[in-house]
C-alpha cells in the first residue's frame, strides 16, 4: 500500500492507452491555441492585402498611357495611324508561331478479366485486422486473469466493473490526473469483462453513453469512453454520490471503484453520512452466506476526510484492502499513504 502510484508504467499500462491519452492532450492544446492562430492569420492577410494594393498603384504609374486614336469621318482620304516613338514595342516570342507537339499515347483497352488468368486472393479479415494497431489493448491478458484494479485497490474474479468518480468543483485541478489513471485501469480490462463509468456532481449522476448495458471492454469501447470523459466531463458544483451509487448498484456489478475528495459534499448538496451508509446497506445487503453482492472499493483522493466516511464504506462493503488514501509525496508524485501514517493523522 506504500508504493508510488505515479509511475504506473508496468505491464498493466499499455502503449496504446498512452497514445490515446497523448492524442487527447494534443487536441486540448489545439483547442486553446486555434483562436489565436486564426486571429494572427486574419491580421496577416489584411496586412498582405494592403501591401499588394499599394504595389499595384505604384506599378500602374510607371506604365505607358494608352494612345488616343482620333478619326475624321468627313475627310475624303484617311492616313494611317502613326504610333508615337516612345510607345511600347511588342515582340512576338520565337516559339509563338510554333505548334506544340501532340503526343498520341496508347490507351489501354479495358477488358473483362479472363477466367483462365489467376486472380489475386483477397486479404482475409484477420490479416487486414493485424495491420491496424489495437487501441487500448492489454498486453498480458492471459497472465492477469479476470482482475481489476484502480489507484491501489483491486478485486479478483471480476466480470462486471463500474467506476463511480467525483466530478464536483473540488476536483477541478485533479480530475485530469484521475482520468489518466482511470484510462490505465480500463486498459487492463478485456472481454468478456464489462464496465461502465458514472460521475457525480451537484445532486445528479452523469453516466457514460450506453451506461445501463454494461458494454464489453473492447478496444473501441474503451477508446470511445476515454474521448467522452475528456470532452464532456467538466468539474462543477457540490458532490453528492447517492444517485450515482444507486445507478451503479442497480447494474449488480462485481466491484465498484468509488473515488472522491469529499464524499459527503457540502452546502445544499451535503448528505449525512448515516443516510448514505443506510442507503448502501439497503441496496447492497448482506446475503445468506455473509457476503454482499457488490464489493465497493474506495479511494480517498488527496484531501483528508475528517468523518472517515469512505473508510467506513470500504470496511463494510469493500472487504480486506478495500480502501486506499492517495496523496502526493515531496516530489509531487501520487502514492498510497501507509496505514501507520493514517492512524497518526486520526490521533
Amino acid at each position: 500500500m506504500s508504493e508510488a502510484l505515479c509511475d504506473e508504467r508496468s505491464s498493466a499500462t499499455s502503449d496504446e492507452v498512452e497514445a490515446t491519452l497523448g492524442e487527447l492532450r494534443r487536441e486540448a492544446k489545439i483547442r486553446q491555441t486555434l483562436p489565436w492562430f486564426l486571429s494572427a492569420l486574419l491580421h496577416g492577410l489584411v496586412v498582405l492585402a494592403g501591401f499588394w494594393m499599394t504595389f499595384l498603384v505604384i506599378q500602374g504609374e510607371d506604365e505607358p498611357r494608352p494612345v488616343a486614336v482620333r478619326s475624321d469621318f468627313e475627310s475624303l482620304a484617311f492616313a494611317p495611324v502613326s504610333m508615337p516613338a516612345d510607345s511600347v514595342k511588342v515582340t512576338a516570342s520565337p516559339s509563338a508561331g510554333q505548334k506544340s507537339p501532340a503526343f498520341d499515347l496508347p490507351v489501354p483497352a479495358l477488358s473483362e478479366p479472363s477466367l483462365s488468368e489467376p486472380s489475386l486472393p483477397e486479404p482475409s479479415l484477420s490479416a487486414s485486422a493485424s495491420l491496424v494497431s489495437p487501441v487500448l489493448a492489454s498486453r498480458s491478458t492471459s497472465e492477469r486473469g479476470r482482475s481489476a484494479s484502480f489507484l491501489g485497490v483491486s478485486g479478483s474474479d471480476v466480470q462486471r466493473v463500474v467506476y463511480c468518480i467525483d466530478a464536483s468543483g473540488s476536483m477541478i485541478r485533479s480530475l485530469p490526473m484521475v482520468l489518466e489513471h482511470l484510462g490505465r485501469s480500463m486498459a487492463q480490462l478485456t472481454p468478456p469483462q464489462r464496465f461502465s463509468v458514472v460521475f457525480f456532481q451537484d445532486n445528479e449522476a452523469v453516466p457514460m453513453p450506453n451506461f445501463a448495458a454494461l458494454p464489453l471492454a473492447t478496444a473501441d469501447q474503451k477508446r470511445a469512453v476515454l474521448r467522452w470523459m475528456h470532452h464532456e466531463i467538466v468539474p462543477r458544483g457540490r458532490s453528492n454520490p447517492l444517485r450515482a451509487l444507486e445507478r451503479a448498484l442497480a447494474l449488480q456489478p462485481d466491484v465498484i471503484f468509488l473515488l472522491s475528495e469529499n464524499i459527503t459534499g457540502a452546502g445544499p448538496f451535503e448528505i449525512e453520512a448515516d443516510r448514505l451508509l443506510a442507503a448502501l446497506d439497503d441496496q447492497n445487503p448482506v446475503r445468506s452466506d455473509g457476503t454482499r453482492g457488490t464489493a465497493i472499493k474506495c479511494i480517498q483522493f488527496l484531501e483528508e476526510d475528517v468523518l472517515g466516511v469512505l473508510r467506513h464504506i470500504a470496511e463494510v462493503h469493500g472487504g480486506p484492502d478495500g480502501y486506499n488514501f492517495v496523496e502526493r509525496d515531496t516530489a509531487g508524485r501520487l502514492r498510497s499513504r501507509p496505514d501507520d501514517m493514517e492512524n497518526e493523522k486520526g490521533d
